[in-house]
C-alpha cells in the first residue's frame, strides 16, 4: 500500500471515530494548561474541561482524559481562550477559570485523587 494511500486511509478512519464520539474534537482556539495529576484511588479517574456546573458542555479537551487507577501523569488542558470553563475530576467540579488564573503553559498547581475518588487541587506560590 502505497504512503498516500496509508495517509487517506488514516484520516479517514480518524474522520469516522471522531464521527462516533470515540475522539474529541480538537479546539482551534484555545490555551493549553499542564498540571500534573495523581491518582491514588483503585479506580481509573476521568478529567473533563466544561462550564460551570453543566459536566455535560464540553469547552475543551484532556490529554490524557483518564488517569489509570493508582498512577501518576502530566496532563494537557486545552481551555477557551476566554469565558467561563471548569475542570472536573471524577463528575464533580473542581477548579475554575478564576483559580488558575492567567496562568497557561506549565502551571504550578496539580490535581489530587484520593484513595476513596475525591478529588482535590493544591497550588505551589502566587496562587489566585
Amino acid at each position: 500500500m502505497s504512503n498516500g494511500r496509508r495517509l487517506l486511509l488514516a484520516l479517514s478512519l480518524g474522520g469516522v471515530l471522531a464521527a462516533c464520539g470515540v475522539l474529541p474534537v480538537p479546539m482551534l482556539d484555545g490555551e493549553v494548561i499542564v498540571m500534573d495529576v495523581t491518582n491514588q484511588s483503585p479506580r481509573p479517574a476521568t478529567l473533563v474541561v466544561a462550564a460551570p456546573g453543566q459536566r455535560d458542555k464540553v469547552l475543551g479537551s484532556v490529554d490524557p482524559s483518564v488517569i489509570p487507577a493508582r498512577a501518576n501523569a502530566t496532563v494537557r488542558f486545552l481551555v477557551p481562550k476566554t469565558g467561563q470553563w471548569a475542570i472536573w475530576a471524577n463528575d464533580g467540579e473542581l477548579m475554575s477559570d478564576t483559580d488558575v488564573g492567567e496562568r497557561r503553559g506549565g502551571i504550578p498547581m496539580g490535581i489530587d485523587i484520593g484513595p476513596d475518588g475525591s478529588a482535590g487541587w493544591w497550588c505551589k506560590n502566587d496562587c489566585p
